[in-house]
């Protein structure tokens, strides 16, 4: 499972996010710490939505759960930061 780490959440303007190593699927549902004291996982919103990795490897994720749903266009901006940009 992709995961990145925001500092904000909505993402309602322009924001970095940190791309993080792949996670089980076990996280969608997970909240509390995490081993070997590399912090906690808390969740901030759950739902559906609709994935799409184009060229360049900038993502199109539509959040459809929300009111009103909303499209967050990622691009990676080097090894580990990427660009996020609401719609």
């Amino acid at each position: 499972m992709a995961t990145w780490r925001s500092e904000v959440w909505p993402i309602e303007r322009p924001t970095v996010l940190k791309r993080l190593r792949d996670h089980r699927r076990l996280y969608l549902e997970y909240e509390g710490p995490v081993s070997d004291r590399r912090g906690a996982v808390q969740r901030v919103t759950d739902g559906e939505c609709e994935v799409e990795v184009g060229e360049n490897s900038v993502w199109k994720i539509k959040l459809i759960s929300g009111a009103p749903p909303v499209t967050l266009v990622m691009r990676p901006m080097g090894e580990a930061e990427w660009s996020v940009h609401p719609r």
